[in-house]
């Protein structure tokens, strides 16, 4: 049974995680917003938590068991720490715990001291005292207030979107890759003026409503949907492409990736990253594994989702300590929702995730037991489109079929992931019968 103490550092993490987002109280949130904050926690961790499994750490719905520790330290490795445990010490105000640098430390902070000095209510008494019940009142009151406020302005109308310009440029090729915003905002009604770097609204940057230009820095590949926003309004957006100069590997970090050389990690005949070349950049490999990805975005014609076909194949090379189970993953990327596949040791294929272009699927409500594998060997992953459905194949046997998502989606890049280190090689993408990229 879970104790109070423990129940209080979830309550805390998941108003921190609120807080990072800015996507106001969970209370309003529907299951678009929940599916929005499982890609982000995978992008970022590595780790896909399911959209029931978030649902149900937030109350959404109701169930009795206790959230289990890898859910948990994806949701603490999603706020910067290493693991839930770290994040317990921090939150006990451990002196121990090196504390996030940044602006992200500072909200963090205050929310720790907000939560450690506020009351806190036994849900066995079911009672509260006569002034905390007025001090929540009050605190009502000023909520009440402020929606009121904050509706009536958002309500206010601003000038139509044809009166505003938005448009990009990147400035190279390469990762990390400043990209300039060009923007015209002068006939807003409002001085609060932002440009929004992707769908993810932390990554909003507040810019002078009469400025002409902003830069920003996308520190890892992929399709983005960058937004000028007004207000409470987004007045423009516009699709831009970050792309690869060939092949990139990164050592994923809460802050900004470790780069790798392509000489660390590109071999004659596959990807391989060595654990040896993982700790030369002061990385540990325990007792948390890194999250190793490679990518290559932007450097072949666009293929469409609805006729292509593609395989390689991989080996994952590291299950020492807390990596037991060797997760790994191939990723479509798409300008949409990815194709993903994630595998794993047999015995962990409960905890797999994988997206077929519209929705996530668990492997707690799935069987997702072909995607368990034996990585001594090299296994092999193809995935086709039948133009109903998407298949998935494990060493040439049939391990799902997803119906084919509707719409114009097209594949831009590709990406691999293993938690520790992997290889990875023969690598064919088709579009219809036609190769439209080959590798290794």
């Amino acid at each position: 049974m879970i104790s109070q103490t423990e129940n209080s550092q979830i309550t805390l993490c998941l108003q921190l995680i609120e807080q990072k987002l800015g996507w106001g109280s969970s209370a309003d949130w529907a299951t678009q917003d929940f599916e929005r904050l499982s890609e982000k926690i995978a992008l970022q961790t590595g780790v896909m938590l399911s959209i029931s499994t978030l649902k149900r750490i937030w109350g959404k719905v109701k169930y009795e068991s206790a959230p289990t520790l890898s859910t948990l330290n994806a949701l603490a490795s999603f706020l910067g720490h290493e693991n839930w445990h770290v994040f317990k010490q921090k939150s006990m105000g451990s002196p121990a715990v090196e504390n996030t640098v940044g602006e992200a430390s500072t909200v963090e902070t205050d929310a720790v001291e907000n939560h450690i000095h506020s009351p806190v209510v036994s849900k066995s008494s079911g009672r509260l005292s006569r002034k905390l019940w007025w001090t929540l009142l009050g605190s009502l009151a000023i909520l009440i207030s402020a929606f009121i406020f904050f509706s009536y302005y958002s309500r206010k109308p601003d000038k139509p979107s044809h009166d505003f310009e938005f448009s990009s440029r990147p400035v190279s090729h390469s990762i990390p890759n400043s990209v300039v915003f060009t923007y015209d905002a002068s006939g807003s009604l409002t001085d609060s003026v932002y440009i929004q770097q992707s769908w993810d609204s932390t990554r909003r940057v507040a810019v002078n409503k009469n400025g002409k230009s902003h830069t920003s820095v996308y520190y890892e590949p992929g399709f983005y949907q960058a937004k000028l926003v007004a207000g409470n309004r987004i007045v423009k957006e516009h699709p831009l492409l970050v792309p690869t100069d060939g092949w990139l590997g990164l050592i994923s970090t809460p802050e900004v990736p470790i780069y790798l050389k392509p000489s660390e990690f590109i071999e004659k005949d596959m990807l391989n990253l060595a654990t040896a070349t993982i700790e030369e950049h002061k990385v540990n490999m325990e007792p948390s594994a890194p999250l190793i990805k490679y990518y290559n975005v932007g450097n072949f014609e666009a293929v469409p989702l609805h006729d292509f076909s593609f395989t390689t194949k991989i080996k994952q090379q590291y299950n020492n300590g807390a990596a037991a189970c060797q997760f790994s993953w191939v990723v479509l990327m798409t300008d949409g929702m990815p194709v993903a596949v994630q595998l794993s040791q047999k015995g962990c294929v409960s905890e797999l995730n994988m997206m077929d272009g519209k929705d996530m699927v668990s492997g707690k409500t799935h069987d997702l037991s072909a995607f368990g594998v034996d990585f001594s060997q090299w296994v092999q992953i193809d995935c086709k489109t039948n133009g109903k459905n998407i298949d998935y194949f494990i060493d040439g046997k049939l391990a799902y079929s997803s119906v084919l998502p509707s719409g114009d989606m097209k594949i831009i890049g590709l990406a691999f992931g293993f938690r520790g280190t992997g290889a990875v090689k023969a690598v064919k993408l088709y579009k219809s019968s036609a190769l439209a990229f080959e590798a290794f």
